[in-house]
């Protein structure tokens, strides 16, 4: 029977649709037919005698103050394909388990569907980082008030939303109480529609992509037919879809059962799998220590943590072959001393000249008191100044610290407060108290691609899409493009891909504090496709960490991110401030001219 029937409700179907024999029905014709059911205009009439106006200002309430829809699939990254078929990902609790969830959820005075939801919303909050979701419940639509509403054949199933605010010191015994307490408030009112909600608070679009519900049509508890009569039913299959891109279905029993049914398109299905885990993993605890706080029902187990730290951290940094940068350097100038090392405007410095350059500036340096260690800061313009600044400090043994001229004063402040560096190389005024300044003279013009032959570039994202539009013919002499600073644009990725499908195209991302690549993703004509870029992996030596809000270890999914390597940690300080984060190995706190870190490659 079509669930629309009877919206998958009240009795089971099999206890009132059951399947006999044809001899019954001449044994005894007046018992093999069922009673009709009540018609449904007695519900149509029930529904116009409601108060839509103060059901209306009900929802209104409950929903005041919610900053935004939960839309689980907007974080996914991916665009859904019409009409997809959906997939179902499944996780059993045990016997145990589910005894002690009841009993749990009864001595919280609670449903073991409101325990359900209370662990939805805490996984959602999550997955879409907001403290404040959303997400749907189907209930029955048959009032009690309503004679004969539970045997009555039609669609009276609603879906309703269901709020959570999640507070860090909550427990997990208040989020399922407090789930329970808006289902009494609200059972009255679940009569209104979904675009009537909407329309109430004011809504165009949707208000979440999620919905939760608990399937008490459980087939397997019921026979069909009479065994004794020698008919049965020896298997029933049953398909569940829904227009939602996350379904989850709760199934009581001796076991409880957590069927997720997901979109393909638009979430993995090892990633579908791990919420199902989490999820039952997060009912585990609501049954065993209902007084765990919010804050730290998230946070990753032993093995998880160390499974992420795996994950996400690119493979060991190959240990130096005894020639540091400048060194590398030197030694090109030594070998080829007229060849052409930096080409800026109209200028061509040779690597003799560029090595001369940058020892007599690092001269300088030392007589400063520049010295293994010491933290110099560059504010130049990118130009040979810069350049020659960099070779001249690791030259004198010391660490440079990028101080774009860009910066607001505040974060200038910041990085020399941090560094304590004692001196800043820079070519314009800065306001720096008790900070030698050392004066260059530099010019600010860009880089011509073209008449210079350049095969290989990194451009900021807002400049790459500037060139893709006005100047896309720049980049016909390219083999190699990386491109960072902020999300890749993926029109623009696209045109790129498909112009110049030989040119290798690199998503490459780091902190600005790490001042190197972090993180590398090489975009092929499949990722131009996607709704957003992916970042990649880390690069060797480094590592990329998701941080929930409270500075811990999480999965990969929509939050804030951190790296480590040895570059990236100049502020001991503020990154003491984050307890749970990976700290870097020791003696690799803070980067010197020892110190390297690889360009990325594959």
């Amino acid at each position: 029977m079509n669930s629309s029937a009877r919206g998958r409700w009240s009795k089971p179907a099999g206890s009132d649709w059951a399947l006999w024999p044809a001899p019954a029905r001449h044994d005894n014709p007046e018992g093999a037919y069922l009673p009709p059911p009540p018609p449904f205009r007695g519900y149509l009439a029930w529904l116009g005698a409601q108060d839509r106006t103060r059901a209306q200002m009900r929802w209104r309430t409950e929903l005041a103050g919610l900053q935004a829809p939960t839309i689980l699939a907007e974080k996914a990254g991916r665009s859904p394909i019409a009409h997809a078929d959906q997939e179902m990902t499944s996780a059993g609790l045990t016997q145990e388990l589910t005894e002690s969830l009841t009993a749990r959820a009864r001595e919280c005075g609670v449903t073991v569907n409101s325990a359900v939801q209370a662990a939805w919303a805490v996984l959602l909050s999550h997955l879409a980082g907001q403290p404040d979701v959303v997400f749907g419940s189907t209930v029955s639509g048959r009032p009690a008030d309503l004679p004969g509403a539970s045997d009555m054949i039609g669609m009276l199933v609603n879906t309703v939303p269901v709020r959570v605010r999640l507070n860090a010191g909550d427990t997990f015994r208040q989020v399922a109480q407090e789930v329970q307490r808006q289902r009494l408030r609200l059972m009255e009112h679940d009569h209104l529609g979904l675009p009537d909600i909407n329309r109430a608070i004011g809504l165009n679009g949707i208000l979440f992509d999620t919905t939760v519900v608990l399937d008490n049509f459980p087939m397997s508890d019921y026979a069909f037919g009479a065994p004794e009569d020698g008919l049965s039913v020896g298997a029933v299959a049953l398909r569940e879809s829904s227009h939602y891109p996350v379904t989850l279905v709760a199934v009581p029993g001796k076991k409880i059962e957590l069927r997720l049914h997901f979109r393909p398109d638009v979430f993995d299905p090892e990633q579908a799998r791990d919420w199902v885990r989490r999820l039952a993993a997060l009912l585990e605890t609501l049954a065993t220590e209902p007084e765990t706080q919010v804050r730290d029902l998230t946070a990753p187990a032993a093995a998880e943590r160390e499974r992420l730290l795996a994950a996400w951290t690119g493979p060991p940094l190959a240990e130096p072959a005894g020639t540091c940068v400048h060194q590398a350097f030197t030694d090109q100038a030594a070998r080829t001393p007229d060849a052409t090392a930096l080409i800026y405007q109209d200028q061509r410095i040779s690597y003799a000249e560029l090595d001369e350059r940058s020892d007599r500036l690092a001269w300088r340096l030392t007589a400063r008191g520049v010295r293994r260690g010491t933290w110099v800061g560059l504010h130049l313009e990118r130009s040979p100044g810069l350049v020659t600044a960099i070779l001249a400090v690791l030259k004198a043994g010391g660490a440079y610290l990028v101080l774009d001229p860009a910066f607001p004063d505040e974060r200038l402040r910041q990085g020399l407060t941090g560094t304590g560096a004692p001196l800043v190389i820079t070519d314009s005024a800065l306001d720096a108290p008790g900070v030698e300044i050392l004066g260059l003279d530099g010019d600010q013009e860009p880089v011509a691609l073209a008449e210079h032959r350049v095969t290989t570039a990194h451009f900021s994202a807002s400049l790459l899409n500037f060139l893709v539009d006005e100047h896309p013919h720049l980049l016909d002499g390219l083999t190699q493009l990386l491109t960072g600073g902020e999300a890749a644009s993926v029109p623009h990725m696209r045109r790129i891909t498909r112009d110049h499908p030989g040119l290798r195209l690199v998503n490459a991302y780091s902190p600005l504090e790490c001042m190197m690549v972090s993180v590398w993703h090489p975009i092929t004509a499949e990722d131009a496709e996607r709704a957003v870029i992916p970042l990649g992996q880390p690069v060797a030596g480094k590592g990329m960490y998701v941080l929930d809000d409270d500075l811990r270890l999480a999965p990969p999914e929509p939050n804030s991110c951190a790296t480590s390597n040895p570059a990236s940690c100049w502020s001991p300080t503020r990154t003491a401030c984050a307890p749970n984060a990976s700290p870097p190995a020791p003696g690799r706190a803070a980067c010197s001219s020892t110190s390297t870190s690889p360009a990325p490659t594959p």
